[in-house]
């Protein structure tokens, strides 16, 4: 905006008429243009004495010398009220006034506000000048459009176009057509941009009262985000999930599992292929000789309850390295639980029907002979397995299992079975350990039992490396989380199944294919007599009682 220029024209007049003579007494003028003239290298005194200011040295000087100022007008208007005042109040005509001393008193000063207050006249800021009751004027403004010539864009001056004016009557009179907007667009008439998604309003605390209409558009802070336009307030992200880039949205964290691609999965990929081959390897030959004595003394049926539960590993083995779900670590616990109790329980089944065959560290009773048939050991074995997983599909129905989620250092979530406050698992690891427990007490006291017809020294060693691996569960179980403890728990079940193999397979495979002379009934008969006079000897001269033929005996069978 700008003061109507027209009344101006006079007073620019008035200052390009100036020169060294007519304006001498106005000390700063002198000194301005001397020190102009001097910059410029001409001889000042010469110039002054002269008089005479060249005309384009004056346009280029006042340029920059004198500026118009929205003020100056207003400072005019106020000195010719002044005197319009002083004129009324002296009583002054064309050609006499009253003197200034009649103002001396601060009563006469408060007088002058009267005649101020009264006086009109054609001002430079308004044609009409006029003091209004609450002490304003009366105003009227130009609306300048500052122009850049097109032809001199970057180097020419800039124009003052007048392209409307405001005044109080009739309020705001623009002409659009003679407005040249730079660069061409309409500049948005408002205080502050929209804020987009990602930001919000940010206000001054001193000027959120004043200012409603502007503010600050501030990134939301460190998670959290806003999902649309002028939001005052972030969101704060949902636990596990992160803003995206832009921070319009919230994004869940990527789930921690292991890869295809992993070393580890590779690992436990050609274990399971070893194992796999292992295992249809020996059920063939197993199924293939299982009239001869290594198998017949073995009991052909619970050789394969435990080929079958040792299997039942491998799913199991798989499962510790799938996503961990409510569902997925529920049916792995039963894999695992029938598993390992199932080849546990199965060793104390044999234990006991060998240490009952040969009356090695027990008593003679009816209820162990009754025990040394293979359809009692079954029904014992169906019997134990049924309460066992009973108890734990109970106890899963009780309390359902829980998944933990964590967030790791990588701002990666982490997921992990809760099993410690599952009841379920408890139970499995308690039935378990039992079973191994019992199962080495009695692989211990059939230790010196013959090895070619059964797996005495075997069972043993066996049952000594599953009381290891359940006394590793726990410390894993509870140390570890997130993908350590699932590789771990893999291992240990690969680990499991291959200590089943080689500890009760291994030694039959090496007998039928390597030294398939020893699997003949010959020396099936020979190594328990060696057995039996090498016990009387130890004990009496005179054997207490021979191995009887006994239907249920399987020892007896492959003699």
């Amino acid at each position: 905006m700008d003061i109507m220029d027209g009344s101006l024209q006079d007073f620019q007049s008035y200052l390009d008429e100036l020169d060294f003579c007519n304006n001498i007494k106005n000390p700063w003028f002198i000194a301005a243009w001397s020190e102009k003239l001097q910059s410029l290298g001409n001889n000042t005194e010469s110039i002054m004495a002269s008089c005479i200011i060249n005309n384009n040295l004056k346009r280029y000087f006042s340029e920059s010398f004198y500026s118009m100022h929205d003020s100056a007008a207003y400072v005019m208007d106020a000195a010719l009220a002044l005197a319009y005042a002083l004129h009324s109040k002296l009583g002054c005509n064309s050609t006499h006034c009253s003197p200034v001393d009649n103002l001396a008193s601060h009563y006469d000063r408060l007088k002058l506000n009267e005649y101020l207050s009264k006086v009109t006249f054609k001002g430079i800021s308004n044609d009409d000048f006029h003091f209004r009751a609450d002490g304003t004027n009366h105003l009227l403004y130009n609306i300048i459009n500052l122009q850049v010539p097109a032809k001199s864009i970057g180097k020419g001056p800039i124009k003052h176009v007048k392209v409307g004016y405001w005044d109080e009557d009739y309020g705001l009179i623009i002409n659009k057509t003679k407005i040249k907007w730079n660069s061409g667009i309409v500049p948005v008439a408002r205080c502050s941009d929209d804020c987009q998604p990602g930001t919000y309003r940010y206000y001054n605390s001193l000027d959120k009262k004043s200012l409603k209409c502007c503010w600050l558009c501030t990134k939301c802070y460190f998670h959290s985000i806003t999902n649309s336009t002028n939001q005052s307030n972030c969101t704060k992200c949902e636990p596990f999930t992160a803003p995206n880039e832009n921070k319009t949205k919230c994004i869940g964290y990527e789930i921690i599992n292991i890869s295809f691609r992993d070393k580890y999965f590779i690992i436990a990929c050609c274990l399971w292929f070893v194992f796999l081959i292992n295992s249809i390897f020996i059920w063939v030959v197993v199924i293939i000789k299982r009239n001869t004595p290594v198998i017949k003394g073995s009991n052909f049926t619970l050789i394969n309850i435990l080929m079958g539960y040792n299997a039942m590993s491998l799913p199991a083995s798989i499962m510790f390295l799938c996503d961990s779900t409510v569902f997925n670590c529920t049916f792995r616990l039963l894999l695992t639980a029938n598993s390992q109790t199932g080849v546990a329980v199965t060793v104390i089944c044999k234990t006991i029907q060998v240490a009952a065959i040969f009356r090695n560290g027990f008593r003679q009773r009816s209820l162990y002979k009754k025990l040394s048939k293979t359809r009692n050991q079954v029904i014992v074995f169906i019997v134990t397995m049924t309460i066992t997983n009973a108890i734990i599909v109970g106890l899963i129905v009780y309390q359902s299992l829980k998944i933990i989620k964590y967030e790791n250092d990588k701002q990666q979530l982490v997921k992990s079975c809760e099993v410690f406050s599952f009841p379920a698992f408890t139970a499995a690891v308690v039935l378990w350990t039992t079973a191994v427990t019992v199962g080495l007490v009695f692989a211990f006291r059939i230790r010196s039992l013959p090895d070619n017809c059964n797996d005495a020294r075997y069972i043993l060693i066996a049952s000594i490396l599953y009381a290891f691996l359940a006394l590793t569960v726990t410390p894993v179980m509870y140390f570890f989380h997130g993908q350590l403890r699932s590789i771990l728990s893999c291992l240990m079940m690969i680990f499991y199944e291959f200590v089943t193999q080689f500890c009760y397979f291994l030694p039959k495979m090496y007998i039928i294919i390597r030294q398939p002379h020893l699997n003949t009934q010959y020396e099936a008969a020979a190594s328990i007599a060696k057995f039996t006079f090498a016990k009387v000897d130890k004990q009496t001269k005179y054997p207490n009682q021979m191995p009887s033929r006994n239907n249920g005996s399987t020892a007896i069978s492959a003699i």
